[in-house]
């Protein structure tokens, strides 16, 4: 597939060299190949093959740039070591609810350049 479409011709620029968290179950492949097409190092996983604590530290630590949360692939113990408050105080930590995956990589592409933007300024 050619993903070069879903965002504008700085979106190599942006993504490349960022490590995106995604807890999935669905659309794993397509997202995999569109963020690795930018240059960013997606990492998707659901919480059957990594355990909570272990989603939770990647989530939170330092090593991970953006995380995506989709509803559809998350256990409620998810929810509940990573409560909604502590979500929704993170803005590099985003519960999604049935996006696709142009939607999830345009998302991505959205808040690194905002955080470009907030660098000039």
């Amino acid at each position: 597939m050619n993903f070069t479409d879903w965002l504008p011709a700085d979106g190599k620029d942006v993504l490349t060299g960022k490590h995106i968290l995604i807890v999935a179950w669905q659309q794993t492949q397509t997202l995999n190949q569109a963020l690795r097409s930018f240059g960013a190092s997606p990492t998707i996983v659901n919480n059957h093959e990594k355990s909570i604590p272990w989603i939770t530290q990647q989530a939170t630590g330092q090593q991970t740039d953006l995380t995506f949360l989709m509803s559809e692939g998350l256990s409620h113990a998810v929810l509940v070591t990573l409560t909604k408050e502590q979500i929704n105080s993170r803005p590099d930590i985003r519960l999604v609810y049935h996006q696709s995956p142009a939607d999830i990589v345009n998302q991505a592409y959205q808040y690194f350049k905002d955080l470009e933007r907030q660098q000039i300024t």
